[in-house]
């Protein structure tokens, strides 16, 4: 594979009149080169001690000690697997590797999440290496560092490497994917991509929609028409043999365990539903409300499902019902979709690292490392500097090309689904590549400012892309989220846990500093008030209860929660309330029947009371249930009323 001739070092291009603004440089388009092994090493250290020193920061951390959502969910899996369940018995629901990837540091080092974490920084930092690496070999050494030192110092990712998240495992493999392919490219290492597609095979084991890279990479390939039909075959070959190696191990134990061909996993369908959906917004809202932790994940697909088709369903069928029901939607409201398409299209671009079950801004409030990188590199400045960077690359067409369809492939695949900011964070090392690119490029405006003063005036051209750059600042930074908000569920979460595990003074801490946060958080209102009940304090768990139904919590264990809380506070009639509201909503309760049974007698109600009690046992027809006895006692009191009673 040869590669067009570069302009020698001392050409030099000049402005016309419909330039684009890399005609205005001094220096030539940029021929690509090795870095230097003290370069990557720079790059290397410069990387570990930035995420050395925020780890050591964030040490004794709650967010570091406690693991909530899918963290706990992945060393819950993790320890499952190094204790011996290195082949499970189902159908991959979540992708396997990162799972994997832990168990294999737990085998060695112990079950200490901080190992994953230290080989996590690792990781990241050689990442670094590899992106450099690939920037220099793409446009030139002077990228190469440049973006070896952005991805060292980019705030978000000295976050993502420190949590127990595959989205450091996702940065390291991508990075290796784009150093590889740049080796490919150059033709003299056509076994490089190989390595592509056995390091993108492995991506998509921990990020399914990385899939949509093979066909780009094979277009980009196939686009190459300077290079020998038999070099674009070979290399063709080698990235779907590399691919190939990587996915059929887990395809073939997906066919072993459970009885069906899935390349990665079944989870597509209820994904997919998530972000289209007439009540979707373009973030994660799990099926059923309150239940987003990875434990309730494939049991609520799978129940819902059935009881939608009533009838048993295997894992293709279930992710064949959430599709249908998706596409449903799409076609009944394509006005309403293209809304949602375009507000995860903001959602997408914003400066914002959208959290789930914790966030970015409260690790930013207990780390000057974090604080002080993320105000130096965050999303809504590297988004307008890689435009900067087309802008002075294109004349590069094909680094910019390859880069400009991962990004534009990559970006669609979060439309299609949903946006959190670390499943937008595979966007980030091709963006680097771009900045860094963009840098160079000012940078040698200034040199040829400086070694010629009088240089010709931008461009029209330069003058429209720097209007664009300022308007997607603009448009990235413009505030749409609430980053308070984010704060106050990472609260909710971690208070959540907290209890979980019995510590409740430390649970109920988090809950009031969520509700600091976010007075209208509806979760840090209810958990506060479950609390409170708990410890008979049933006047301030009622308050609570109302301020959660008051700012959005509407589903029937709220209400079945207020109306206990009144019952023992002695207030029945209030109670009948709430509890036939919560009835409402979950009519084949035994237990809301029940106390909304007991409420009823507590006011002499004991004819309708006696209906409910049989109600609930008819639901729960067990010998010695709380409704039977209470249907005695029922009973026995309406015996003893004189006709005029009743």
């Amino acid at each position: 594979m040869t590669q067009a001739a570069d302009p020698q070092p001392g050409e030099r291009s000049h402005a016309t009149s419909e330039g684009a603004p890399e005609a205005t440089e001094s220096s030539p388009a940029p021929a690509g080169g090795a870095l230097t092994w003290r370069d990557r090493l720079a790059v290397f250290v410069l990387a570990l001690a930035l995420r050395g020193l925020y780890l050591y920061e964030l040490g004794g951390e709650p967010f570091v000690q406690i693991l909530v959502g899918d963290s706990k969910g992945y060393d819950e899996w993790a320890r499952r697997i190094a204790g011996g369940e290195w082949l499970g018995g189902e159908v991959f629901y979540q992708a396997p590797l990162y799972p994997y990837f832990m168990a294999v540091v737990y085998s060695i080092a112990g079950a200490a999440p901080e190992a994953v974490r230290i080989c996590q920084i690792v990781m990241g930092a050689a990442g670094c290496v590899f992106l450099a690496s690939a920037a220099s070999l793409l446009f030139s050494t002077r990228v190469g560092i440049i973006a070896g030192v952005i991805a060292a110092v980019y705030g978000p990712a000295i976050y993502y490497d420190a949590l127990i998240q595959k989205s450091s495992l996702d940065f390291f493999l991508l990075t290796l994917v784009l150093w590889m392919a740049a080796r490919g490219a150059t033709g003299t290492r056509p076994g490089s991509w190989l390595a592509a597609g056995g390091a993108l095979g492995a991506l998509v084991l921990t990020r399914e929609n990385a899939l949509i890279l093979l066909p780009v990479l094979l277009a980009w390939i196939a686009m190459q028409t300077a290079w020998r039909a038999k070099e674009r075959a070979l290399a063709v070959a080698l990235l779907i043999a590399g691919i190939v190696i990587a996915l059929a191990p887990v395809a073939i134990r997906n066919r072993a365990v459970g009885g069906e061909f899935h390349l990665t996993t079944s989870q597509f369908g209820p994904n997919f539903y998530i972000g289209n959906n007439p009540s979707a917004d373009g973030r994660y809202r799990p099926l059923v409300p309150g239940r987003g932790s990875p434990e309730f994940e494939r049991s609520d697909a799978e129940d819902l499902a059935r009881a939608a088709l009533g009838r048993d369903l295997s894992p293709a069928e279930v992710s064949r019902y959430w599709t249908g029901r998706s596409l449903e939607f799409i076609r009944a409201e394509p006005a309403a979709w293209m809304r949602l398409i375009g507000r995860k299209f903001v959602l997408a671009l914003n400066a914002a690292e959208i959290g789930d079950t914790t966030d970015m801004y409260s690790h930013v409030d207990r780390s000057i490392i974090l604080r002080l990188a993320n105000k130096g590199f965050h999303f809504g400045l590297l988004a307008p500097l890689a435009l900067i960077g087309i802008a002075f690359g294109w004349r590069d067409r094909k680094a910019a090309s390859l880069l400009g369809l991962i990004a534009i492939a990559y970006l669609a695949t979060l439309l299609i689904f949903y946006v959190f900011g670390r499943y937008r964070f595979p966007l980030v090392p091709v963006l680097v590549i771009f900045a860094a690119r963009g840098i160079d490029g000012a940078l040698g405006l200034v040199e040829r400012n400086r070694l010629s003063p009088k240089t010709q005036p931008p461009t029209a051209r330069a003058g429209a892309w720097l209007a664009s750059a300022a308007a997607l600042a603009v448009f990235c930074n413009w505030p749409v989220l609430s980053r308070d908000e984010m704060r106050a569920t990472t609260h909710v979460n971690l208070g959540r846990e907290l209890s979980e595990q019995g510590y409740k003074s430390g649970a109920l801490d988090h809950y009031r500093r969520a509700v600091q946060f976010n007075p209208r958080s509806p979760g840090a209102h209810f958990n506060t008030a479950n609390l409170l009940a708990d410890g008979g304090a049933s006047p301030r768990a009622i308050e609570h209860y109302r301020l959660a139904i008051r700012h959005g919590a509407r589903d029937s264990l709220v209400y079945y929660n207020l109306g206990i809380a009144l019952l023992d506070a002695g207030r029945p009639g209030e109670a009948q309330t709430e509890l036939r509201r919560a009835l409402a909503l979950d009519p084949a309760s035994a237990d809301i029947l029940n106390n909304l049974g007991i409420a009823l007698g507590s006011t002499g109600q004991l004819a309708e009371a006696i209906e409910h009690f049989r109600r609930a046992i008819e639901l729960e027809p067990g010998a010695d249930s709380d409704a039977r006895r209470n249907l005695r006692v029922a009973l026995a009191a309406l015996s003893d009323q004189t006709p005029q009673d009743r």
